[in-house]
């Protein structure tokens, strides 16, 4: 009986694990929660949850983000192999979405190891003006990166106020997703 429960948890994807986590955290925060995953030069948003405010954000599942903006991409690349970042910033064109996007990749890469030192990113209307988001990593039972975690709403509604609370839920979040993957390949 238990190795049929282990064989059936194996077969769990990614969102099927994420899923109930990112409802507990939408419900805990109000806001939308996001879970994406990088590949090459884009991010990919996979899964989302919407936000318990009427407000609907432009981002959806399956919709294709840029590599170097927004608090889900930055998290996502400041927790990659160094060769890898070398890689999508040689490959990568970082376009300008709006005043505060970071176009210059010596600007970027300082970004990335201050999100990694932090563990968390945080970004404030780098591709949709008035929209902050939040984000943690997810990592695979070998320890890398797999996907990023967050949370995004308007960010009159997200203060500075609200910030560590926020992150703190965030964060743990991403770790309980983690451990589910861990105990489910494990």
């Amino acid at each position: 009986m238990y190795e049929l429960a282990r064989i059936a948890r194996k077969g769990l994807g990614l969102s099927e694990v994420a899923l109930p986590i990112m409802e507990g955290l939408r419900d805990e925060v109000g806001e939308a929660v996001l879970l994406t995953r990088r590949s090459g030069n884009q991010i990919v948003c996979i899964e989302r949850v919407e936000g318990l405010r009427p407000t609907r954000l432009s981002y959806e599942r399956g919709q294709i983000l840029p590599v170097h903006a927004g608090a889900s991409a930055k998290v996502l690349l400041a927790f990659a192999d160094p060769s890898e970042i070398d890689a999508v910033l040689a490959g990568a064109t970082l376009e300008r979405f709006t005043d505060a996007t970071v176009t210059e990749p010596d600007a970027l890469r300082a970004q990335l190891d201050q999100i990694r030192d932090r563990g968390y990113s945080v970004s404030d209307g780098e591709i949709d003006v008035g929209v902050r988001g939040i984000a943690a990593p997810i990592f695979s039972p070998d320890g890398r990166v797999t996907a990023g975690l967050s949370v995004a709403g308007l960010a009159f509604r997200i203060a500075d106020a609200d910030l560590p609370g926020m992150t703190s839920a965030v964060m743990e979040a991403a770790d309980r997703i983690s451990e589910r993957l861990a105990n489910i390949s494990g």
